[in-house]
């Protein structure tokens, strides 16, 4: 009869597993997406072809979309004191609404970019001012700090952001831009290499040749890919023990957030590659 449900047996649970136990679990032939996922790093890494330094900056620009690197404009922000240190900072634009943080560390409040024989750009983890406010300059160096895209105060800020803002959940604003630019067919993690090569660019014009580029963290990655990149020299100096690109596909719980990671990279190179190409 229409509109009614027919009679149906009742089932136990064992009934319905398709093997004996219900699940594949356990099974000799079963091989979970981690697994796949180290067994294809492995091979990628492995058969990945051998390229000198030129070949893979060039291929790099392309997979990052770095483009032509120029001189930013910059402007003055409002110095903030953080303790014994002022931060003197500055707004660079390195892209087309682009703007991100630049900090100074000194005694004193400038207005303008300080000229000096040396200096350390330092890329944070997550906040350069946070980070830099107990450690002290090298004698006759000058402590930069920059907040690269996505990070510190270029942390987005909109009206759409949740409460209790957590870089590294799962499905939170870094995942959300980073999606959006692989949907555009971008890099966000280009981005970052971008904003520090700008960075790099200014503080050249501005009279410094001596430049190290320091990182910590995350900050490693961009840092690691801006030395490697940099039309100039520039010394690497790097706080932490690198995570590659392989270990972290092998990882369950992989410790790089997806907007570090880029396309196809395991194909090229990894980080401890491009790190003892900058150490020779």
């Amino acid at each position: 009869k229409a509109g009614t449900e027919p009679e149906l047996p009742e089932v136990t649970q064992e009934e319905t597993f398709c093997l004996e136990d219900g699940t594949v679990y356990n099974k000799p032939f079963n091989r979970t997406i981690h697994e796949l996922i180290a067994e294809q790093a492995r091979e990628t890494a492995a058969n990945r072809p051998a390229l000198s330094d030129e070949e893979l900056k060039q291929k790099l620009r392309k997979l990052l979309g770095l483009g032509e690197i120029t001189v930013p404009y910059y402007r003055q922000l409002r110095p903030r004191s953080n303790g014994e240190k002022m931060f003197n900072r500055y707004g660079v634009e390195t892209g087309e609404d682009i703007l991100v943080v630049l900090k100074s560390v000194e005694k004193d409040q400038h207005f303008h970019l300080q000229k000096c024989d040396a200096l350390e750009l330092y890329l944070p983890h997550q906040d350069s001012e946070e980070e830099l406010k107990d450690r002290k300059p090298a004698e006759n160096t000058l402590l930069y700090g920059l907040d690269y895209r996505g990070v510190g105060e270029s942390m987005p800020n909109g009206c759409d952001q949740w409460e209790g803002m957590n870089f590294f959940s799962e499905y939170h604003f870094d995942y959300h831009f980073d999606s959006l630019e692989w949907l555009m067919g971008k890099s966000y993690l280009g981005g970052r290499v971008r904003d520090v090569l700008s960075a790099l660019e200014l503080l050249r014009q501005n009279g410094t040749e001596n430049i190290t580029l320091s990182a910590s963290g995350i900050g490693m990655v961009p840092a690691i890919f801006a030395a490697f990149l940099s039309e100039h020299p520039v010394k690497l100096k790097l706080q932490d023990k690198i995570t590659t690109y392989l270990e972290n596909s092998c990882s369950k719980e992989a410790p790089l957030p997806q907007s570090m990671v880029p396309e196809g990279i395991l194909k090229l190179t990894d980080l401890d590659d491009i790190v003892s190409r900058l150490e020779k």
